[in-house]
């Protein structure tokens, strides 16, 4: 892989705060991408790379929670700085697309959901921490991803009341439409 080419400027993102625990996710970013040889490449790459080691010292010595978004999505981190943070949510969010549960379990339809908080979470951090977005695309997008999955998750229940017989749908390709559910949003989801 050739150098990085980061999206943004590295002096500007926060420094660790515990640089120790900053030291063992790297430590831990590279055990764990030993086992691809795509991924150990990258992976290698950015942690040789004074940019892109700010940015692991940025999440991993200021976030337990984003380092370990981090090591279980990296994947993930090599294609957010390939392609950037908009084509990346666009992506997530086309991952809540509920006409796509119909047939898919309640435990399938959660490790989605959680696949998709991990990804988000990590996108946006990045996105405000790197200064890549604004505050009004930062918790817009945040807005955007609670509508998703709050419509993806009551379209797989409602699906499934449907399915054992509790409700008639009004629509089935959309079980939401006419369904006179209805979710009051507060905090982040009525950001936008």
């Amino acid at each position: 892989m050739p150098a990085l080419s980061l999206p943004f400027d590295p002096e500007k993102l926060p420094r660790a705060a515990q640089a120790g625990r900053a030291e063992v996710g790297v430590e831990r970013l590279i055990e764990r991408a030993s086992g691809d040889t795509d991924l150990a490449v990258f992976v290698d790459t950015l942690v040789k790379d004074a940019g892109g080691r700010q940015l692991l010292d940025a999440i991993f010595g200021n976030s337990p929670f984003l380092g370990q978004c981090l090591l279980n999505e990296i994947g993930f981190l090599r294609d957010l700085l390939d392609r950037g943070p908009e084509a990346m949510f666009d992506d997530i969010l086309e991952t809540l697309d509920s006409r796509a549960t119909s047939d898919e379990g309640q435990d399938a339809l959660m490790s989605r959901l959680r696949r998709a908080k991990r990804r988000v979470a990590l996108l946006i951090a990045i996105a405000d921490i790197a200064d890549l977005w604004p505050l009004g695309q930062i918790t817009g997008s945040l807005s955007k991803f609670a509508d998703a999955a709050t419509h993806l998750t009551t379209a797989h229940l409602l699906q499934a009341a449907a399915t054992q017989g509790a409700l008639t749908l009004h629509d089935t390709d959309d079980p939401n439409l006419g369904s006179g559910y209805f979710v009051l949003g507060m905090g982040k989801l009525g950001a936008d």
